[in-house]
């Protein structure tokens, strides 16, 4: 591809980069863009130093690896921490960075008094100092870092009564000491200039940086002879290190536009497309998701016995997707990932452990069996058992000789493993072995266990759709010893009398 076709790269470490972005769109409305919203490590402000250069590193070369002939470090933060050391790294990359717009501020002041809102790594940073010694010399300046204010913009939570208290918090004192002119000194804050005019009132003006990094970029690209001369709109790839489904739902609140961003996931100060799976990554996920007010009859359903985030059978399967995508690249299962799954207080990270594991079941193996046994023993309750025995199925299906493990386990002295034992020839038809589940039932009948007579109830009910005569000759037989539970259940479907 030709060098002035190739995109540029704009990051920040959420959605507050979108607002230099979108200035960027306007003013080259040709040139193509890849946006990194950095949203697993956000907010930088509270960041180290060293941190934010490491941060900033790991995405510029997964932008270099897109092939960008200019990269926008579209956040004062990052700008403060990293320009100066990236450009020593990538002497052949031009970069742009965030600069506080004290000089335009300190120009246009009529009572000599400006106000910055910025983070506390912007305020700390070399650049910032900078700036006020070569401009504001004249210039008295209020500072506020606006805590709490990028995690409400990150949210959308613009008019929200918090970030109304967080603005007027910095803005009122600032104005009552005369301040005429208000400084963004952030890139997420642009996204509130109307609440922050409306705080300061129509004699403050606010000034957003973003137009003149616009302006910046064009003049870069024209004295490198970057720019496109495709006459085409030029197309914007958007990424986010956390939950695309919620960066779009915000980027299209704060900006307008529908989008589809992407998951990268960092890995050894790297950033990879896609989501790697780990347990952080899941639990992060759901937790982006959860509902309470779901979680409640969840739980109460359940007896109380496991808490819950609340996510609904449709809302689980989208959540898991990326990870069950990424497990599909692993050679071998992981068990203590699996373990650390089960360990977890919520119970859809035990419905994720065992997605995981039907997932991967071709790479089970005979020598798994005990792995599910002391599965289906923890936490035991029907939803996870039922679920893992079609794992014991599959295993004995593959390993015939597995069939003497279950006649151990149907005396077994844990009900839910017996439960797994009657219950692991579901959905088999025809394969089923009728002299096993025959023996394996006749060893539990009499039980007064609940759980135990109505799964003989459904496995002799889900034969008797392959083999109605076979279920019915059962049943006339041990009509006497079987419980009328699984005597209802066996016989739903059968048109007989006994």
């Amino acid at each position: 591809m030709p060098k002035h076709s190739e995109p540029i790269g704009v990051y920040d470490s959420g959605v507050g980069g979108l607002s230099v972005l979108r200035e960027v769109q306007a003013r080259l409305p040709c040139e193509h863009l890849i946006y990194v919203g950095d949203q697993i490590n956000c907010p930088y402000g509270s960041r180290s130093k060293a941190e934010l250069q490491d941060l900033a590193e790991g995405i510029i070369h997964f932008l270099l690896e897109k092939n960008i002939k200019l990269l926008v470090i579209a956040c004062n933060t990052a700008s403060a921490a990293a320009l100066k050391e990236m450009r020593l790294r990538f002497p052949d990359l031009p970069i742009v960075g965030m600069e506080p717009a004290v000089k335009p501020a300190a120009s246009q002041t009529h009572s000599g008094k400006v106000g910055v809102l910025a983070t506390p790594s912007t305020f700390s940073g070399d650049l910032y100092a900078s700036v006020i010694e070569r401009f504001a010399q004249d210039v008295q300046i209020f500072e506020s870092t606006c805590p709490g204010l990028v995690g409400q913009i990150e949210k959308g939570a613009l008019d929200s009564p918090e970030t109304i208290a967080i603005l007027k918090e910095a803005i009122e004192p600032m104005v009552q000491r005369g301040a005429d002119t208000l400084v963004m000194g952030c890139t997420h804050y642009p996204f509130v200039i109307p609440q922050i005019k409306q705080i300061a009132g129509p004699d403050v003006a606010v000034i957003d940086p973003a137009p003149a990094v616009a302006r910046q970029v064009e003049r870069v690209l024209e004295g490198k002879d970057l720019c496109n001369t495709s006459k085409r709109f030029g197309k914007t790839d958007y990424y986010t290190s956390a939950d695309p489904l919620a960066f779009d739902k915000v980027t299209k609140l704060l900006t307008g536009k529908d989008i589809n961003s992407q998951r990268l996931t960092w890995s050894n100060g790297q950033l990879h497309e896609g989501q790697a799976l780990t347990f952080e990554g899941v639990h992060q996920a759901l937790t982006e998701r959860a509902n309470p007010e779901n979680a409640k009859p969840m739980k109460a359903y359940m007896r109380n016995q496991f808490d819950y985030f609340g996510l609904k059978s449709p809302e689980m399967r989208e959540a898991q997707k990326p990870f069950l995508a990424a497990a599909r690249q692993q050679k071998s299962i992981d068990w203590i990932l699996v373990q650390k799954f089960w360990d977890a207080p919520q119970r859809e990270l035990q419905y994720f452990a065992i997605s995981y594991l039907h997932t991967l079941k071709h790479r089970l193996t005979s020598e798994d069996l005990p792995k599910i046994k002391a599965l289906i023993q923890q936490k035991s309750w029907w939803d996870t058992v039922d679920s893992l025995d079609a794992l014991v199925g599959y295993l004995v299906k593959q390993n015939p000789s597995l069939k003497a493990v279950m006649l151990e386990w149907a005396e077994d002295i844990d009900f839910w493993v017996r439960r797994a034992a009657i219950d692991y020839q579901l959905g088999f038809k025809q394969a089923t072995d009728t002299e096993l589940l025959k023996t394996i039932i006749l060893k539990n009948l009499g039980s007064r266990e609940f759980f135990i007579n109505k799964a003989i109830g459904w496995s002799l009910r889900d034969f008797a759709w392959s083999n109605p005569e076979w279920v019915a000759a059962f049943l006339r037989e041990h009509r006497e010893k079987l419980a009328p539970l699984s005597y209802r259940e066996a016989a739903k479907h059968l048109n007989f009398e006994a």
